[in-house]
Formats: structure tokens, sequence, C-alpha cells
């Protein structure tokens, strides 16, 4: 039986945060019941000096409470952005070895002699997704406006020169200067890791469709 146990960093900040405007509040009514002004020579009474300290103190107390409140939670988002960017680093560094795997086993698997169309398919669905996550992942820039549309494959194409177009694309992708120094931001590299990605991203679909059509010829041939 699982036990839950509370986080007392959880349960301070909501206490921080109602005793602080509890502070402001209750320093306000007081300001807001405070008798008329005194006229010049009048001295003030001790209540009425206890009511200006009290509402000094008040209102210095929840200041100080509602910035550490500030603190807390400037310092838990930049935490999360930490733990944030480290998920996506470790995304983008799988998908990378994943689109070196999936392609070259595919290739292999279609130049053995007897490519076993089901899992070329499958395989490529798999590297669709892993290039396409690394386009989100990545946040390349977008293409230049008068940059020329980029070359587009027949879905008729024969699966083999499909294969060996996609492998030079990847081989183009993993090997680009932009790995070697991505904070460096050049833009000849980077819009050459876009196009890439694209091509395989459209490569991937093509011959998931053709490895299909070719699985149905050969179940039928049977």
């Amino acid at each position: 039986m699982k036990s839950h146990h509370a986080n007392p960093a959880r349960e301070s900040r909501p206490s921080l945060l109602v005793f602080a405007f509890f502070l402001l509040a209750f320093a306000a009514a007081a300001h807001a019941q405070q008798p008329p002004r005194m006229r010049p020579g009048d001295r003030p009474t001790d209540a009425e000096m206890q009511r200006v300290f009290l509402e000094r103190n008040l209102h210095i107390t929840a200041r100080r409470h509602a910035e550490i409140i500030r603190k807390r939670d400037a310092e838990d988002e930049k935490r999360v952005t930490a733990v944030r960017q480290q998920l996506i680093l470790e995304q983008v560094r799988k998908d990378y070895r994943a689109i070196q795997e999936l392609n070259k086993r595919m290739l292999l698997s279609f130049l053995g002699g007897s490519p076993d169309y089901r899992v070329i398919s499958k395989d490529a669905v798999e590297l669709g997704r892993s290039a396409a996550r690394l386009k989100q992942n990545l946040a390349l820039p977008p293409p230049p406006e008068d940059q020329k549309p980029q070359q587009t494959y027949a879905d008729g194409l024969a699966l083999a020169p499909m294969l060996r177009v996609l492998d030079t694309r990847v081989v183009s992708f993993v090997n680009n200067p932009f790995f070697q120094n991505p904070n460096v931001l050049d833009m000849e590299n980077t819009n050459k890791a876009r196009r890439d990605l694209e091509d395989i991203i459209s490569l991937s679909r093509d011959i998931r469709r053709n490895a299909s059509r070719m699985q149905k010829v050969v179940y039928n041939s049977r």
C-alpha cells in the first residue's frame, strides 16, 4: 500500500501566500479605521503610536513574504526549464542515433536479396517519426522566402532508388557541421539540416507506402 507524504516545499508556498494576503488585508483594514488626522500641536496618544507602528510592520512583513514567494516561483520555473531542456536533449540524441540505425537496417534488408517489406515499412514509419521530432526539437529556422522548393519524390518511384536517396540524406544530415558546434548559428548549415530532415520525412512516407504495396504483391503471388 502506497503511503502519501506531504511535500513541505509545496505546502509552505500557499501558507506564505495566505499569510502575506492576511497581513496586507489587516494593514489595509487598520489604515481604513484610523481616526481623523490630528491638528497641529496635538500630541499622539500611545494607542495611536502603537497603531502606526503595527501598521508599518505589517506592511514590511507582507512585502517580505511576497518577495520570498516570487523568488521561490522564479527558482521553480528555472528548475522546470532546465529539466525540460535536458529531456529534449536526450530525445534529440536518441532520434539522432535512431535514424542512422533504421536507415542502415532498411538498406541492408533490401540489398540482402530477400527483403522483408513488412519490416521495411515499419522501420520507415519509425524513421519518419524520429526525423519529425528532430525537426521540432532542434527548432531549425524556417527557409528563406526566396529559397526554391525542395525536390519531391514520386510515389511510384522504385523502392531501391528511394532507399539509396534516403541513405544519402541521412548521411548528409548526421555529418552536418551544425552538430559539431550547435551554439554557433550558421544559416547555410542549419538550412541544409532542415532540408535534409524534410527530405527524410518525405522519403520515409513514400518508402512506407511502396513497401506496403510490395508486401501485398508478394502475399498475393503466393
